[in-house]
């Protein structure tokens, strides 16, 4: 926070203003970021629960199976 106070005394509005831009668009790239991993870690939990889904059914056909002969 002092370096906020200690930026405005001594740095004119125009590069306070360029300062403020620089620091959105850095925050606007990492939600972006933050978005995306997120998806993705989604669509990956999807794929994991169907892999799962898919051995479970693959064990019951081999237990099926088994039992028959």
């Amino acid at each position: 926070m002092a370096l906020c106070a200690n930026l405005h005394r001594t740095l004119p509005v125009k590069k306070l203003q360029a300062h403020v831009k620089d620091a959105l668009r850095d925050a606007e790239e990492a939600k972006a970021a933050k978005e995306k991993l997120q998806a993705l870690s989604k669509e990956d939990e999807r794929k994991v629960n169907a892999l799962e889904a898919e051995v479970l059914q693959l064990t019951e056909d081999l237990l099926k199976r088994s039992v028959m002969h």
